[in-house]
């Protein structure tokens, strides 16, 4: 069904801002008889290896070198990828490899100072030039890399060990040199082919890379991107079992002539996946990127082994995109096939020459071991995605191994697929922008737009034209980033300086920058500190509301275990929400009882009838409006009328970009700190601290704002009102007991004269603080004084300071005694006596700060219903 639209009229200080938003509600699993034990690897993590543990609570070792070529004496020192890959070096258990350094690592050869000709280019030379992730338990992680991130050239990856996890890398391998060019031979001229004397010669495919090569079980596979390979991309062999390949951009082979082998003359091999997992093996490959490759999109033969692909996109392949070949199976759902235009494609035989190849209009056929449903193909090259057709036939039900469903997320349709993967696949998503100036940014405009094609070199090695092979050029020349010396400061175990977690967001989360606690649970959710860092700088939006239902029995916010992003009934995908995510608490009580909680809109009791309370007692959660995802920055307390919904803040912190409550909401606030651009009711506070807005910020009561008690927090560190110092503005009085309580921040120091209208009521003020901590400023010569002005209450900068006026409010009287009273130290009584009933004059005119005209604009909401937004894309 679809829910009551909610919508606001939301005047922020210089403008309107106004949403009408509307989404299909999602249904409430309360006490699943589903919830999972185990904990995903990480929020997001889906397919055969969803639980792989990799480095849970282990090693933390640091990657501070990009020193990796075959023939670089340091290849292999402490600080670099080879050593950190080197199981020998370390006891047995978790190992966790965070990269403190970014740029390339070249696994070929480097420069060779006596063979200045010599250039590898970015290239490879033998099977040497592959790197090997065996063991058990590691996890490498390039989204803790700075600068463009973790970029491996000249090789390929072999995936092996159990219960490894491998995160936003880019692998381009290139191809092998070994046979083509050695160090002191003049470079070789293409000869005229002749095949019987060349051999593997010129153009071998001896030294050829897979990007991926993938040779282990329960290895988890999460947004890397893999591009110009010379073999398949990502390939699989019997060994692999338990494989979930996930929002990886599998794309843009090399399709140059290569001298085949095994006979059969010069062809290309810009292939996607060739995959021979053993008998009964469970693979998942879903919401990925298979973009110009000539064909094996994929390929799947050997022993009977199960494969799920789910919400692919596949564009621009030569022929027929892929094959299911017997006795393998297969799941073949909601995936989109898109035609290009081709591209480079050899001649063949003999020849070593290169044509141009139209794209490919066919896709894998249905047999009994191929379950189809949902998958569209797009024919007609008229760059619109929206006119594909269903592809039909093949068996009746899907296909899995054991028979049982290894896939527990939503699956999208095929066109939401399309612009689900184009949106957040491969290494690093979030750091994209509207410059097309890296391969990732390329291929996926080029799969938007329908353009690009199949390429034959990434650099070809003929050709001396500066204008072919730029972007591999310019991958390779990616420069060197290191992070700062105190970005992660503690000691070293003998790993690496640091615990892996960045020293800002250990203070964010109450954790000491300089103890080694990565292994600690500052939530208690199962998922270590380091983890928590490591999931919440790659997270991605989750395709649809998340919804609380409490399987984990404790009524945890914090606790992935509580919340579902399926909404099919009888499907369960635990998913901590982001701040991409809107979170939904539809019935029950549930607590904020931790740091470290995020949203992107948070929507209490969705349903009629429903009843949902939140307790924040302890901690922060932080409902934000982020770029990306279903995303607003909004709470809405009782989203439908006909529900029922409280919000209690008593302890912790709330931070919020706008604040609403329905027909059927109440928002107690007897504690804690509420900070929010916007709140649309009577806002009343009864213990709890206001802090406006961002830091410094602006806050808008669209009713009445009453301070019972509790405070008011002021941050002034300039003189720009809701910028650089914070300022409230409500729409009907104020009526203002409890404390005000000012600090200065950024340096800033006031001077005579200056004011700050930091409160205005378009209905006046009932009364005035009961209480001021203001800073001290008497050794400038300096006072405070509160002043109302109009409906502006300002605080102004006075010349001098009054004897006695020990609040510093720039008047003595009887509040001044109280503060005495309290503490004695504070100044002299016998000043308070003589100066009582004395102001300082004043230096500043009250009218400083404008009163905002456009307040009268303001309409208060008068209906709640839904407040979802559809995904926002970049």
């Amino acid at each position: 069904m679809t829910l009551t639209i909610l919508s606001q009229n939301c005047l922020k200080y210089f403008g309107l801002l106004f949403l009408s938003l509307q989404v299909s509600s999602f249904l409430l699993l309360s006490n699943s008889s589903q919830a999972m034990a185990q904990l995903p690897a990480f929020p997001g993590a889906d397919g055969a290896a969803a639980y792989s543990t990799g480095g849970r609570g282990g090693i933390v070792y640091h990657v501070t070198k990009l020193n990796s070529a075959l023939d670089d004496s340091e290849k292999n020192d402490f600080g670099t990828i080879r050593y950190g890959l080197n199981n020998s070096n370390f006891p047995a258990g978790p190992r966790t490899i965070v990269f403190d350094v970014g740029g390339v690592f070249d696994l070929g050869r480097g420069f060779l100072p006596s063979f200045p000709e010599w250039d590898a280019n970015g290239n490879g030379w033998d099977a040497q030039s592959r790197l090997t992730i065996g063991g058990t338990n590691i996890t490498l992680v390039g989204q803790t890399a700075p600068g463009a991130g973790v970029i491996f050239m000249g090789g390929g990856l072999k995936p092996q060990g159990n219960s490894n996890i491998i995160r936003n890398i880019t692998v381009a391998s290139g191809y092998g040199m070994r046979n083509w060019w050695k160090p002191g031979d003049p470079f070789p001229e293409q000869p005229v082919p002749n095949p019987s004397s060349l051999g593997p010669g010129i153009f071998p495919d001896s030294t050829v890379y897979d990007s991926l090569d993938i040779s282990g079980t329960n290895l988890m596979i999460d947004h890397v991107s893999t591009l110009y390979a010379t073999d398949e991309t990502i390939s699989m062999n019997e060994v692999a079992n338990n494989i979930t390949v996930q929002y990886s951009n599998i794309s843009q082979g090399q399709n140059y002539p290569q001298w085949d082998a095994e006979g059969g003359g010069f062809t290309g091999h810009a292939l996607g996946s060739l995959l021979e997992a053993g008998t009964g093996a469970a693979i998942s490959f879903h919401h990925n990127l298979y973009a110009h490759q000539k064909s094996r999109m994929p390929q799947t033969q050997g022993d009977a082994a199960y494969y799920d692909f789910r919400n692919n996109v596949f564009y621009n392949w030569m022929g027929t995109a892929g094959s299911i070949r017997s006795p393998t199976n297969a799941n073949l759902i909601g995936n989109f096939y898109l035609a290009g235009h081709g591209g480079d494609n050899p001649i063949g035989g003999s020849n070593t020459g290169i044509t141009t190849t139209n794209g490919g209009t066919s896709v894998t056929g249905g047999s009994s071991r191929v379950y189809r449903e949902g998958n569209l193909l797009d024919t007609n090259r008229d760059d619109d995605p929206d006119d594909g057709t269903v592809v039909s036939g093949g068996a009746s039900n899907p296909l899995w191994s054991g028979g049982t469903s290894t896939y527990a997320g939503t699956t999208d349709n095929a066109r939401d697929a399309f612009d689900r993967v184009l949106d957040y696949v491969g290494a690093n998503w979030w750091t994209r922008d509207d410059v097309i100036d890296t391969p990732d940014e390329r291929i996926i405009d080029e799969t938007r737009t329908g353009t690009g094609k199949i390429v034959a070199w990434a650099d070809d090695p003929w050709n001396n034209d500066p204008n072919e092979g730029v972007e591999w050029r310019a991958l390779k020349n990616t420069p060197q980033a290191n992070r700062a010396t105190d970005w992660d400061s503690e000691a070293s175990v003998g790993y690496g300086v640091g615990d892996g977690m960045p020293t800002y967001w250990e203070l964010q989360h109450g954790l000491d920058p300089n103890a080694r606690d990565d292994t600690g649970d500052f939530d208690n959710d199962g998922y270590t500190n380091l983890e928590e860092y490591l999931n919440e700088i790659a997270a991605w939006p989750a395709p649809n509301a998340i919804v609380f239902n409490n399987a984990n029995s404790d009524g945890r916010f914090a606790h992935i275990l509580n919340w579902d992003a399926n909404p099919d009934v009888g499907s369960v995908h635990p998913w901590q929400p982001s701040k991409y995510d809107t979170a939904v608490i539809d019935n029950g009580v549930v607590a904020v009882d931790s740091v470290g909680q995020h949203a992107g809109n948070l929507l209490l009791a969705t349903n009629p009838g429903d009843n949902a309370t939140l307790n924040i007692t302890d901690g922060w959660i932080k409902v934000q409006d982020a770029s990306h995802g279903m995303s607003d920055g909004i709470t809405v307390i009782g989203d439908n009328p006909a529900a029922t919904a409280e919000l209690n803040l008593s302890g912790g912190k709330l931070t919020t970009k706008t604040l609403l409550r329905g027909a059927g909401g109440s928002f107690n606030f007897t504690g804690g700190t509420l900070s929010a651009e916007t709140v649309g009711f009577d806002l009343v506070n009864s213990g709890g601290t206001i802090s406006p807005g961002a830091s410094p910020g602006l806050t808008h009561v669209m009713g009445n704002l009453t301070i019972n008690s509790g405070s008011l927090a002021i941050e002034i560190g300039g003189t720009n009102p809701g910028i650089t110092f914070d300022r409230i503005e409500v729409d009907g009085f104020a009526d203002l007991m409890g404390t005000l309580d000012v600090t200065l921040t950024d340096s800033f120091t006031p001077t005579l004269g200056e004011s700050f209208g930091f409160l205005f009521a378009n209905g006046g003020f009932n009364s005035n603080f009961s209480a001021l901590n203001l800073p001290d400023i008497s050794g400038l010569g300096l006072g405070w004084q509160l002043n109302p002005g109009g409906s502006t209450l300002f605080l102004e900068v006075v010349a001098g300071g009054l004897s006695g006026d020990f609040d510093q409010d720039g008047d003595v009287d009887g509040n001044d005694f109280l503060v005495w009273q309290r503490d004695s130290s504070v100044g002299n009584l016998a000043d308070w006596q003589t100066n009582y009933g004395l102001a300082a004059p004043l230096a500043a005119n009250s009218s400083a700060v404008p009163e905002p005209s456009s307040l009268t604009l303001l309409a208060l909401v008068t209906c709640c219903g839904a407040l979802l937004r559809d995904r926002k894309r970049s």
